[in-house]
Formats: structure tokens, sequence, C-alpha cells
């Protein structure tokens, strides 16, 4: 992975960030949300805020739902905060969890398929519940609408809202299902 100089991008239309722009193993270029920086996970925390406190409080949203991994400590807190539960869409099988069911989705990052699943604990969570679901970057949306489908058709949920701390670019279209903290650039249009 090579970095190469930052990309300033702002949170909430006011609350600058700067990303490092990075060329990925596959050759794509990306301006890099790293959640595990804790300087900019906290302005993240800081703009989410309101959005979970105001689904909980006025609509009865229950549960948060991230896939593994990078959104995971910034999700946590948040659900430690308001009191959601928590389920993570697991990236492997380990032989302690209790595996329920599983989808596959393929990652623009590593240019892998992956499948994700979740166990009959996790599946309690979501079945009939209000679920949000919540991810780092929105891109070309194809782990979204497979986890979106896995949760309306198999797991049930009862109404699903989906928030992104950023989109990338424009190869997903905008709905009123979708929000987002902020717009990352084209990844072709970084400078290499």
């Amino acid at each position: 992975m090579n970095f190469v100089a930052n990309t300033r991008v702002r949170l909430c239309g006011e609350v600058p960030i700067d990303l490092p722009n990075v060329t990925m193993s596959n050759g794509i270029k990306i301006a890099l949300f790293d959640p595990y920086d804790m300087t900019n996970a906290r302005k993240v925390i800081m703009c989410l805020k309101p959005f979970f406190a105001t689904q909980k409080r006025n609509f009865g949203f229950e549960t948060i739902v991230v896939p593994a991994t990078k959104p995971i400590p910034i999700a946590w807190h948040l659900a430690l905060e308001f009191d959601y539960n928590l389920v993570i869409l697991k990236k492997e099988v380990k032989p302690y969890y209790e595996p329920w069911k599983s989808f596959k989705c393929k990652s623009i990052t590593s240019d892998n398929e992956n499948e994700m699943y979740i166990t009959t604990s996790d599946f309690s969570k979501l079945y009939h519940k209000k679920v949000i679901f919540f991810d780092d970057v929105l891109s070309t949306g194809v782990t979204y609408e497979a986890a979106k489908k896995f949760l309306i058709e198999n797991c049930v949920v009862s109404e699903l809202k989906s928030i992104f701390v950023f989109k990338e670019g424009t190869s997903y279209k905008d709905s009123d299902e979708i929000s987002y903290l902020g717009v990352l650039p084209e990844p072709e249009k970084l400078d290499a």
C-alpha cells in the first residue's frame, strides 16, 4: 500500500478531517478512512450521535448492524451510549459460534468475494426489529445491497435505515434509504 498526500473532506458539511490517499494492492486509489484513527473517529462519533439518538428516541430503533471489521469501534461506542443491540456481520466461522445464515458479497478494496454470517443469538436481535445498518464507506453498494437483502429477506427486520460515514463518489445513487456524513472523491480521480 502506497501513501500519497492527504485529501481534506468535511463531515456534516463543516467538520474537516484529513484522509491519506493510498494505492491498494489491486491498484485502486482511495482516500482511506481509518476508524481506528482516534482523532478522526472522535469527530465521526460526534457527528453520528444526533442521528442515533433521534432514531432511538423518536422511532424506536433497537439494533445496529455492522459488517466486520472496520466500523466496529464506532458502532460499539454508539451502541453502548444509546443502548442499542450490536450485531456484527462476521467474516469467519469460529468453533464457538453457532452459525445461522450467511450471504456473499464482493469487496471493492480487496477484489475478493466475502461471506458474512450471523449467529442464532444475532438473529434474535434482528427478527422483527427496527435496525440501523452502519458502515464506514458506501462505494459501489455491493456489500450494502447484499446485506440489505439478507436483513430483509432472511432476518425479517421490521424497518431498516442505513447510515455511512462517507459515500464515495457517484457510483451509488442517492436515495431516501441512505444517509451519510460526507463525500469522498471518486477513486480514479485521486493523484497517484
